[in-house]
């Protein structure tokens, strides 16, 4: 019957119904009518980024909220599809509808959706991960180098509190990044780190050291504005233990 339909003449196939505003493509992607999809998106003038009338997703964000991985993986191999479309109702994407449903994630992480993406209500897709208790996708997000790791507890759900397993999961996760990650002194001054170094007794520093190196760090204390050539081994190895917090920053 569809592929009847599909061939008749003049059948607007963009064409929403009168309920919810969905076309026929969002129709089938909900549902993992992965045939009619293929179909539908081969098909000249059908729009993969239509929005419902309703809660304004597209064929994507049901296909990823619903858990159909085959359609997914038909959707995103076309090259007009937004994977970062927002809905209008939560302003949830596809990848953050999956994470919430503990659906497959993959795919989607691959399209280079964003992982960082925050829903109307400023939640991430790992924290929309963590919060339903999704650990399968917990630990797949968290192995993403881009994703934010840093969960606000005070989004979480005035129902349910924080999964000490997921967790341990995240917190199992920025060790391992702290661990295994080497900052540049660039990454260091952009981010403008507040701290105050004990400057008392510098290393002697060779005349010839190059203040323009990026192996060389400044610091100016307020005091007397005075500009210290620091040589970055020191501030992160023997002077790292005597630096603490203060309004001294990092230039």
């Amino acid at each position: 019957m569809a592929e009847l339909l599909l061939t008749t003449e003049g059948v607007d196939l963009n064409m929403k119904d009168s309920r919810s505003g969905q076309t026929p493509l969002s129709h089938a992607a909900a549902n993992g009518h992965e045939i009619v999809v293929k179909r539908l998106i081969a098909m000249e003038g059908v729009d993969v980024n239509t929005k419902d009338s309703r809660y304004g997703r597209i064929p994507l964000s049901y296909a990823a909220m619903n858990g159909h991985e085959a359609v997914v993986k038909l959707l995103l191999a076309t090259e007009a599809v937004d994977v970062n479309t927002k809905d209008r109702k939560y302003g949830l994407t596809p990848l953050s509808y999956a994470a919430a449903k503990g659906h497959e994630d993959a795919l989607l992480i691959e399209a280079r959706a964003d992982v960082n993406i925050k829903s109307d209500d400023g939640r991430t897709p790992l924290l929309w991960a963590a919060i339903k208790g999704r650990r399968r996708n917990v630990e797949l997000l968290v192995e993403v180098d881009k994703v934010d790791l840093n969960i606000d507890t005070t989004l979480w759900s005035k129902t349910s509190s924080p999964d000490p397993e997921i967790m341990q999961i995240i917190q199992a996760a920025k060790e391992k990044r702290c661990s295994s990650s080497k900052v540049p002194a660039k990454e260091l001054i952009r981010n403008e780190f507040l701290i105050e170094a004990a400057v008392a007794s510098p290393p002697a520093l060779p005349s010839q050291q190059n203040p323009a190196s990026p192996s060389t760090i400044y610091l100016s204390r307020p005091a007397d504005s005075r500009i210290l050539n620091v040589n970055l081994n020191w501030f992160l190895g023997s002077a790292s233990s005597q630096l603490r917090r203060s309004p001294t920053r990092l230039i």
